[in-house]
């Protein structure tokens, strides 16, 4: 059985169109392979009046699913092939695509020259390549070419990334027109060319195609804005190029804060990820917290400001452009900023717009008093407060602590003199309970300093004061007075004379033998709690211990009953009572009190 003849036809006006196929029958065309002119009805993909290059091949058997070629008839032979002028393809165009990127249109006859590299006399240099442009027209300014055969060239396929979002189209390293949509990575013999985009596409050549793994690996290596963060990224994500090349930084799925992106060949454990957004740089990813600052007296005047003001938020600050604002943190940027210079803090906007006034001591011994009581006309002048002896000089101030009311009671016209000779002065002395020396300092009557020292565990001698000058408050001081001097002499001492009754008197002691005993247990009692809770040790513990033996022998002496009738017991110690002295009348008194 023969062998079946299939025809294959191609255009010569499109020399790379697929081929239209027909079954023969046994009708065979003289030359084959030659080009017809078809000169039948148009079918089967056949157009009347053009020319078609006629190859054969055979098969076993005829394909069902081709047409049958129409009548031999229908075909002229053309001698000359597809240049004969009864082949002529009418007003055709030719796009040239350079291996740069650059596009023209041409109406020239380069029929030979489609689907291949070519240069041009017009493009010294360049490579383009030529292709039947069947989209109609022939672009907005079609160009005269001249096509240089002593010059054969081609363009090398090189890998491009798109970034953006839009579709480009290009010719793949085969030779074959092809599109991508961006953003993408693809091997190309051409620069793309952008057909449609959203925004702005960019594209970037990424170097030399591998003929088996196609676009080369490329690696970037991701660093977080904060320096507080050490850990780094590396990833194979062809986008990054674009943020790379243009230094932006960005954000990325997965990943906290803000990361710029350098090129690296470290391509080691290199991850996929994805960007979300990109910035002009950290400050703009990730901007510092920034501060609303609103008027006080006017809530539509509002500040903005990127100044580190963390530690005044929720509070009032007065600034040094005049006025009170409270201070909040924003969640968005603001929409301007300034500079601003805090000048004094405040709880709230009442405390930030009232003025205030500092009372200084005279005699330098008392801590300043604050005061938002309108004292401005006492200025340069010296005051004293209800319930206090201190003389007070007054002055303006913006940092008060602790503010309060204050009532003057006297209103001394010079600063300080005429007030502090109407001081008290008072009789004073200090013990020293510590385990060293310790030097204090007062003002005495005469408005003069004066330092003394006092040895451990002693009391210094009585002092005409103003007061005591105290810079640290020790445990172990103990302050006393003792009414005021007269002539700059101390009053003298007085003892305490109580009698109450019943029960205070001792039969056995007169009441100033008692009062001393008792005086003296009490400041031994004292310096055991200083011991005890301060771990103040104590030099004189034996002279003490006897001295506190005193006092509980004629405290109990003290409840004895000198009116109780004592009854002999008949029995003590097992025997007789007159044989073991056990009875009431034999006990001896102890004379503890005159010791």
């Amino acid at each position: 059985m023969a062998a079946a003849i299939v025809y294959s036809l191609v255009p010569c006006c499109d020399p790379t169109a697929n081929p239209i196929q027909f079954n023969t029958h046994g009708i065979f065309l003289p030359t084959v392979p030659g080009v017809y002119l078809y000169t039948g009805i148009t079918q089967h993909g056949l157009e009347n009046g053009l020319c078609y290059t006629v190859t054969q091949s055979s098969v076993t058997v005829p394909n069902p699913a081709l047409p049958y070629l129409p009548a031999v008839t229908n075909f002229q032979y053309i001698s000359l092939g597809c240049e004969d002028e009864e082949c002529l393809c009418g007003d055709q165009c030719f796009v040239l695509t350079s291996c740069n990127g650059v596009v023209i249109y041409s109406e020239d006859d380069l029929i030979l020259y489609n689907n291949q590299y070519v240069s041009l006399v017009q493009y010294p240099g360049e490579c383009f390549l030529v292709e039947l442009y069947q989209q109609g027209g022939c672009g907005s300014t079609p160009e005269k070419v001249d096509v240089d055969p002593d010059i054969p060239c081609s363009c090398p396929c090189n890998c491009y990334i798109v970034i953006g979002s839009g579709t480009v189209s290009y010719i793949d390293c085969n030779g074959t027109n092809a599109t991508a949509f961006a953003p993408a990575q693809f091997c190309s013999s051409t620069y793309p060319e952008v057909t449609s985009g959203i925004g702005n596409i960019q594209i970037f050549d990424n170097g030399l195609c591998d003929d088996v793994t196609g676009c080369p690996e490329k690696c970037f290596l991701l660093t977080n804005c904060d320096p507080a963060i050490t850990e780094t990224i590396t990833s194979n994500t062809f986008t990054l190029l674009a943020f790379a090349l243009n230094n932006q930084i960005v954000t990325i799925s997965g990943y906290e804060g803000c990361w710029s992106v350098e090129e690296t060949e470290n391509c080691e454990c290199a991850v996929a990820v994805t960007v979300i957004q990109s910035f002009q740089d950290c400050i703009t990813c990730s901007p510092p917290p920034s501060y609303q600052l609103t008027n006080c007296q006017n809530s539509s005047q509002i500040i903005y400001t990127y100044q580190d003001l963390a530690s005044y938020v929720g509070q009032t600050v007065e600034l040094d452009c005049g006025g009170c604002w409270t201070v909040t943190l924003m969640t968005v940027p603001p929409p301007s900023t300034q500079v601003v210079d805090v000048l004094f803090e405040f709880g709230n906007c009442i405390d930030c717009l009232r003025d205030y006034w500092v009372l200084t001591d005279c005699a330098g011994v008392e801590a300043d008093v604050y005061t938002y009581t309108d004292v401005s006309a006492y200025i340069g002048k010296t005051i004293r407060l209800k319930n206090c002896l201190t003389c007070w000089t007054v002055d303006v101030t913006r940092q008060p602590i602790n503010p309060g009311v204050v009532y003057i009671e006297t209103v001394y016209e010079d600063e300080c003199t005429t007030c502090l000779l109407d001081y008290p002065c008072l009789c004073s002395t200090v013990t020293n309970y510590d385990t060293v020396a310790h030097t204090y300092e007062f003002v005495d009557c005469l408005g003069e300093s004066v330092s003394i020292t006092v040895e451990p565990g002693k009391e210094s001698d009585r002092y005409c004061l103003f007061d005591w000058i105290i810079d640290v408050v020790r445990p172990t001081d103990n302050f006393q007075y003792f009414g005021n001097c007269v002539d700059n002499v101390c009053p003298p001492k007085i003892y305490p004379k109580r009698q109450v009754k019943p029960g205070y008197s001792v039969p056995v002691c007169s009441t100033e033998k008692y009062e001393k005993i008792t005086c003296q247990s009490s400041e031994i009692y004292y310096k055991m709690v200083l011991q005890k809770r301060y771990g103040i040790s104590n030099c004189c513990e034996d002279l003490e211990y006897k001295m506190l033996v005193k006092k509980e022998i004629i405290d109990l002496d003290g409840l004895r009953d000198p009116d109780y009738t004592c009854t002999v017991i008949k029995s003590c110690c097992n025997q007789p009572a007159p044989s073991c002295g056990c009875s009431c009348n034999n006990t001896p008194i102890v004379r503890t009190c005159n010791s």
